[in-house]
C-alpha cells in the first residue's frame, strides 16, 4: 500500500499545475496551459519516460503553457554508463507549443528541444552538446513557425540546429569551441535568421537542403573554416552579412541553385572571401527547365587571401540544358592578398561579370 501511495504522488508530481509552480521538480510536464515559474536550480539525471512525440525532457513544456526560469539553471547529471537510452537520453528542456524563457539549461545532450510553435526567448545553453534545436518528434508534429529570440549558447558543440519551415531566429548569439556548427539550417524553407552572431564554431552558419531562406544582418567571426556555407540545392537569400576571420572562407557556395547574395562583407578570411562552385545537375527541376542561376551582387572582399573565386564544377551536364550559371555584378574586391577576382572556368556561359571594382584578377572570363 505505501509503496501504491508513494507511486502515485510521483505521477501527481510529473503534472503540474500553475497554482503549485513552486513544486517543480525533475521530470516535469507543465501544461497545457497556465503560466509557471521555477524557483531553484535543478540538477536531474535522464528522464526515461516518452510520450507520442518521443522521449520527454527534464522538464517539459507543452501546449499554451509558459515557464519561466527566473534566472535559475536546469542541469543535466553526467551520462551513465549502459546501453540506451540510459547514455544518451539527456534531453534538458522540450517545449511544444509553449514558451520558456529567462535561465539557464546545461550539460545535457540538447539544451532546449523546440516544435510546432515554441517560443524560447533569453535561455542560456551551455556546455551541451547542441544548445537549441527544432526536432522532429515521431514524425507527429509540424516542425516549424518556432521562435528563438535573445539567447545565448556557449561552449556547446552546435549552438542551433533547425529543422522544419518558417523558423524565426533573431538576435541569438553562440559562442562555441572550435567545432561544429553555429546555427545550422538542415532542410529548412522561409526561415528568418536575423541579427545573429556565430562565433569561434567549426562553420559558422551552415545551410544545407534549405528553401527560400531569409539569412539577413548575421555575423559570423573566428570560425575554423566557413563563415557562411550554402549548399546541396539551398535557394537562399543572403544579405548585409558580415563574415571575418574564419579560417576558410567567409562565404562558400556549393550548388546552392537559385541564392542570392546581396551587400555582404567578407574580411579577413584565411584564404577566401567568396567562394562559388555550382555544379550542373542535368534536367533535376524537371521539364526541361534549366536550374536558376547564382546572383552575386553588392559584395565587398578584402583582405583576403583571395577575394572571389569561381570555381569549375565537378559535374558537367548530361543534357542539352544551358550550364548553371553565376551571375557577379557590382560587386567590389580589393586590398585582396593574391587575387581580388579569379575564375578558373573556361566555358565563360558559366559566370557573367559585370561592373565589378578590383585591381587584379585571373581568368578570361572576368569583364570589369
Amino acid at each position: 500500500m505505501r509503496i501504491a501511495l508513494l507511486l502515485a504522488a510521483g505521477m501527481m508530481a510529473a503534472l503540474i499545475s500553475p497554482a503549485h509552480a513552486a513544486s517543480i521538480g525533475c521530470g516535469a510536464v507543465l501544461g497545457p496551459g497556465g503560466r509557471y515559474t521555477l524557483d531553484h536550480d535543478l540538477v536531474c539525471p535522464p528522464t526515461l519516460r516518452s510520450d507520442d512525440y518521443g522521449w520527454l525532457g527534464i522538464l517539459n513544456v507543452s501546449a499554451g503553457a509558459t515557464l519561466n526560469l527566473k534566472g535559475h539553471t536546469v542541469s543535466c547529471l553526467p551520462a551513465s554508463p549502459g546501453p540506451p537510452p540510459f547514455n544518451i537520453n539527456r534531453l534538458g528542456i522540450r517545449v511544444f507549443q509553449g514558451t520558456v524563457k529567462n535561465g539557464t539549461v546545461s550539460g545535457c545532450t540538447v539544451g532546449v528541444s523546440a516544435g510546432n510553435g515554441a517560443v524560447v526567448k533569453r535561455v542560456v545553453a551551455a556546455s551541451n552538446d547542441a544548445g537549441f534545436e527544432v526536432k522532429e518528434w515521431n514524425v507527429c508534429c509540424t516542425l516549424g513557425g518556432n521562435v528563438f529570440s535573445n539567447n545565448t549558447a556557449t561552449n556547446n558543440r552546435t549552438g542551433f540546429r533547425l529543422l522544419g519551415g518558417q523558423n524565426l531566429v533573431v538576435d541569438n548569439v553562440t559562442i562555441g569551441n572550435g567545432t561544429g556548427i553555429g546555427f545550422y539550417i538542415e532542410d529548412s524553407m522561409h526561415t528568418l535568421l536575423l541579427r545573429n552572431v556565430a562565433i569561434a564554431h567549426g562553420d559558422g552558419f551552415f545551410d544545407i537542403g534549405g528553401v527560400e531562406n531569409q539569412i539577413i544582418e548575421n555575423r559570423s567571426i573566428d570560425n575554423r573554416q566557413f563563415g557562411f556555407y550554402f549548399g546541396s540545392y539551398t535557394s537562399s537569400n543572403v544579405v548585409g552579412n558580415v563574415a571575418k576571420r574564419n579560417g576558410e572562407a567567409g562565404f562558400r557556395i556549393f550548388d546552392a541553385h537559385g541564392s542570392t547574395l546581396l551587400a555582404n562583407v567578407a574580411k579577413r578570411n584565411g584564404r577566401f572571401g567568396f567562394t562559388i562552385e555550382v555544379n550542373d545537375c542535368g534536367d533535376c527541376y524537371g521539364n526541361g527547365v534549366s536550374p536558376p542561376p547564382v546572383l552575386v551582387r553588392f559584395n565587398v572582399a578584402t583582405r583576403n587571401q583571395y577575394g572571389i573565386v569561381v570555381d569549375p564544377p565537378d559535374e558537367m551536364a548530361l543534357t542539352d540544358l544551358e550550364p548553371v550559371a553565376t551571375s557577379l555584378l557590382t560587386n567590389v574586391a580589393i586590398d585582396n592578398e593574391l587575387y581580388d577576382v579569379q575564375d578558373r572556368n573556361s566555358d565563360c556561359r558559366r559566370t557573367v561579370w559585370l561592373d565589378n571594382t578590383f585591381r587584379t584578377a585571373f581568368g578570361p572570363c572576368i569583364a570589369d
